[in-house]
């Protein structure tokens, strides 16, 4: 996978499915775009803002190869709960 364009979209036109997690984000709510090239295809996904900052804690090297689902990453569901809560308050 080749990232050919990273982004922090503002307000998003309409809702999207985080890539990272699946939860769906609301229309109007800031995130992160890729549009991304791999096997000859060109994609885009967007990442919520929990998935961002987990990420930008993570080792790239780790990244580089991509994941398949975030739930998988080891302390995620505990990080996503705290910043849950945090953001409640």
């Amino acid at each position: 996978m080749t990232i050919i364009s990273q982004q922090i979209i503002k307000a998003t036109r309409k809702s999207h499915k985080c890539a990272g997690c699946g939860s769906v984000v609301a229309a109007g709510s800031t995130m992160e775009r890729t549009n991304e090239a791999m096997d000859g295809r060109l994609t885009s996904a967007y990442w919520c803002a929990i998935c961002v900052k987990f990420m930008e804690g993570l080792d790239p090297y780790g990244l580089a190869d991509g994941f398949t689902d975030m739930w998988e990453y080891d302390g995620y569901k505990e990080f996503r709960d705290a910043e849950m809560r945090q953001n409640d308050n």
